[in-house]
This record gives C-alpha cells, sequence and structure tokens, in this order.
C-alpha cells in the first residue's frame, strides 16, 4: 500500500454511506496503555473503524471518553449508537472541541459533555479529561480514549506541541487507564509529521479506500512498540 501523504486527491466515492460496514481488519490484542494510531487516506469517519475497534475491545463493563474535533458531540454519540446498538450508552463521555455555541458543561445527562472552545485549546482539552468523571466511574474497571482527529491539531499548532499533549494524555493522564484510539488523515500531513506520529504508537493501522467503496488495510508496529 503507498501512503502518499499532502496533496493526494480524494476518493470518487467520498461522501457516500456504505451499504454495509466493512470487515475490521486482524489486529493484536489493544492493551490498556497501548495507542492505536488510525491513519486514513481522507475523511473515511462514515466507516466508524474507531468506534468498531472501541467497541470490539472493550468489555461492557469498560467506559469511553469521546473527544471530537471535527464534529460536535451528538454526531459522535449518535455513531457509536450505530455501531452497538445502544439507544442511551449509558458508559460514555465526551469532549467536545467544536461546537462552539456551548460553553456550560453537562456532566450529568444522559451523556456527560465538556465543552472546549477549539482542538487547539490543549491546556483545556486536558482539564476537560479530568472534569469528565461521570458518577459511573467506580463502577467500571476502565476508561478508554477515542479521539476523532489529530488532522484539526497539526493544523493549529507545531508538531511536537501535539505529540507531548498526546504522549501526556496516554501516558501521564490519570484519567485514562485503558487504551486509546487516535485517528489522522494522512494524506493532509507530510512525512515528517507521519513519522512524528509513528514514534507515538503502539500499533499503527493505514486505511485506504478503493474506487470501488472497498478498505485496504495494512497494519504496523513502530518501533516505539518495540523499544
Amino acid at each position: 500500500m503507498s501512503h502518499e501523504t499532502t496533496g493526494a486527491e480524494g476518493s470518487s466515492v467520498a461522501g457516500q454511506r456504505p451499504a454495509e460496514p466493512p470487515e475490521l481488519p486482524e489486529l493484536p490484542a489493544l492493551r490498556a496503555g497501548r495507542t492505536l494510531l488510525v491513519a486514513e487516506s481522507g475523511d473515511l469517519e462514515r466507516y466508524n473503524l474507531d468506534l468498531r475497534v472501541a467497541a470490539a475491545r472493550s468489555d461492557p463493563e469498560e467506559s469511553a471518553v469521546f473527544v471530537t474535533t471535527e464534529t460536535g458531540a451528538e454526531r459522535m454519540v449518535d455513531r457509536y449508537r450505530s455501531v452497538t446498538g445502544d439507544d442511551s450508552p449509558e458508559t460514555v463521555g465526551v469532549v467536545d472541541a467544536v461546537s462552539t455555541d456551548q460553553s456550560v458543561p453537562a456532566t450529568y445527562r444522559e451523556t456527560p459533555t465538556v465543552y472546549v472552545p477549539a482542538p487547539h485549546e490543549l491546556a483545556r482539552l486536558s482539564l476537560a479529561l479530568s472534569d469528565l468523571t461521570p458518577p459511573y466511574a467506580h463502577e467500571v474497571r476502565r476508561k478508554h480514549l477515542v479521539f476523532q482527529s489529530l488532522t484539526p491539531l497539526f493544523d493549529a499548532l507545531d508538531g511536537a506541541t501535539v505529540a507531548r499533549f498526546v504522549r501526556e494524555t496516554v501516558g501521564e493522564s490519570p484519567e485514562i487507564d485503558g487504551f486509546a484510539i487516535f485517528r489522522v488523515d494522512f494524506t493532509a500531513h507530510d512525512e515528517a509529521t507521519m513519522e512524528r506520529l509513528r514514534d507515538l504508537a503502539d500499533m499503527l493501522l493505514w486505511v485506504e479506500e478503493t474506487p470501488d467503496g472497498e478498505l485496504d488495510y495494512e497494519f504496523e508496529r513502530p518501533r516505539s512498540a518495540t523499544r
């Protein structure tokens, strides 16, 4: 699989919703403390790969925090419901960094939600993760992280700053004690940025969409996973 970065064109079927979700690729165990980077060719969010992997690799009594950087909290929760079939996912919380018309945290509603003005407000993102401690927290064993996309962060910040945020969130945050899944549009970034991201990931899944709407996968274990 060829991983072309900045300047690659999107697929001719982009924007269409697949009739049936494609099969998930075979991946090694995604254990607590591990990071999976899903590097997609363009905007492939509609395939819900990040949420499907998260649902498949977590136990029902475990929880998850979603960080939205491209769409609002409601859209993210709707995507999760479409994956799990759960109309009221009680073990999910959302940090919404997109809905600028919202500002007051709603941590005790059906889906606890904390709002951040913009994806690149990293200090506020970190604070929001700590604020998002829902009432069910003592009942679950692990809290996983699903980060909608790192691409908006790289659009606004230098790579070293984003890398430090990822490293601290996954490795040092007491709020995230499970696995972490990050998406990125690799066609929007240069080789240097992707190399930096590769160094942060324990597992890297390259995903490209073919002209007929199929998905090609390539799995990689970056060197950081064996150090």
